[in-house]
């Protein structure tokens, strides 16, 4: 093998190392995230500290920041602004366990993924012993027990910070919580394949 073969294999060895190493969340991003982005306070502070995170997405990640853009169109403001709250929480949580090192993933994943999750809400929504429970409810319903899966402590650690709004609190029906997943989702499938990588930032 060549001196451009051993050094590509080496970068792609150090890429897959820092996938291993990503995953799964650490503890204290997820608690720095909600303690900067709190879903009960909606304070000026904590405005400025989303529409700063949702500027970092936009930096990094424009293409999903497009995507989940698109998402937030058939929500009422209210719905959407709890969904992008879950969103930033995540993005931020992830910012910093990676110590400021997001990939920027490639329009092309971004567009495959979308597809790919569109594809499955629609297989989800018409299979016939599922039929009669809404798509989003389904879709949420799946992502809860994918996360509590991959993420069997963090999981843990987001539920009780979102419970704390609610003494009847169900994590099928907290928009905050399917916007953090999302967007989660979304960053474990990027991070499964370098070729989804565009650039890091610099």
């Amino acid at each position: 093998m060549g001196e451009t073969g051993k050094d590509q294999e080496g970068r792609h060895r150090e890429v897959k190392t820092t996938i291993q190493d990503f995953f799964p969340l650490k503890k204290e991003s997820i608690l720095d995230a909600f303690k900067n982005l709190d879903p009960r306070n909606d304070s000026s502070d904590v405005k400025t500290a989303e529409a700063q995170e949702i500027l970092r997405l936009q930096k990094t990640n424009p293409y999903a920041l497009i995507s989940f853009g698109n998402l937030l169109e058939s929500y009422t403001e209210a719905e959407a602004a709890q969904l992008r709250r879950g969103n930033v929480i995540c993005h931020q949580a992830l910012w910093l366990g990676a110590n400021g090192e997001l990939p920027r993933f490639t329009e092309e994943f971004v567009q495959a993924y979308d597809d790919e999750q569109d594809a499955i809400a629609r297989r989800e929504f018409n299979d016939k012993y599922l039929h009669p429970y809404p798509r989003e409810l389904l879709k949420r319903q799946s992502n809860i027990a994918r996360f509590r899966e991959f993420e069997p402590e963090i999981s843990k650690i987001v539920e009780r910070k979102l419970r704390a709004r609610s003494k009847s609190w169900r994590p099928e029906q907290d928009r905050t919580y399917a916007g953090f997943m999302d967007l989660y989702f979304l960053f474990r499938e990027g991070y499964s394949d370098p070729k989804n990588f565009a650039e890091k930032p610099s």
